[in-house]
């Protein structure tokens, strides 16, 4: 017998969940150790809503507790990224193809990547995930030849769905230019609630297991 699909929706921040969670009409799950709220979409009543919190740490252990407690077969991130190209403009909303891990030393940049399913249709973006923000533009400069986008989570969840054979898909909604942390500021809550909007008009398509495949 086929197992039933499980969906979540992982965030890193409440406020970026914020709108998407209101337009769903989810309710609380839990919020410890990590917020977790459930929603109805259709006829699917296991569509999980995830809040991992800030960073590649937190992300790990978040996807780890959603794999243990939910045994999720399909992950969807959604958020902001910081844009390093301009290729990816401010309020602009992109599907992630690759993603990579950053580990920085002292005279090198190393990064591990995971390739997530391309669209032929769609041009290949790159995102970045680091442990700490960036809002410098000699940062910027250092990593911009690799990816287009950056932000601090979606790498450690896109590695972790391919370690346990989790179905992934990313979309992130550009907030700022890697430069200006008042921008991203300024930007944030607005540019969440479009990114709910897209989304929710959006979800049956983006919700179907055969997007996956």
């Amino acid at each position: 017998m086929a197992r039933h699909p499980v969906f979540v929706l992982v965030f890193a921040t409440a406020m970026e969940a914020a709108p998407l969670l209101q337009r769903l009409n989810a309710r609380t799950e839990r919020l410890l150790p990590f917020a977790v709220y459930r929603a109805q979409c259709g006829a699917n009543d296991k569509l999980l809503i995830l809040i991992t919190g800030m960073g590649l740490q937190a992300a790990r252990q978040a996807m780890h507790y959603m794999m243990t407690h939910y045994a999720p077969t399909h992950i969807v991130n959604l958020g902001i990224a910081g844009s390093l190209s301009r290729d990816c403009a401010l309020g602009d909303i992109v599907q992630v193809t690759e993603t990579g891990v950053v580990r920085a030393g002292d005279d090198a940049i190393r990064i591990t990547w995971t390739t997530l399913s391309a669209h032929a249709d769609k041009a290949p973006v790159r995102l970045l995930s680091v442990n700490e923000p960036v809002f410098d533009n000699t940062q910027k400069q250092k990593l911009a030849p690799y990816a287009q986008l950056v932000d601090m989570e979606g790498a450690a969840i896109a590695a972790f769905c391919q370690q346990h054979a989790l179905s992934c898909r990313i979309f992130k909604i550009v907030s700022d230019d890697a430069e200006n942390r008042q921008l991203l500021l300024n930007n944030l809550t607005r540019l969440s609630g479009q990114l709910a909007a897209y989304f929710h008009l959006r979800i049956t398509h983006f919700l179907s297991p055969k997007v996956f495949t």
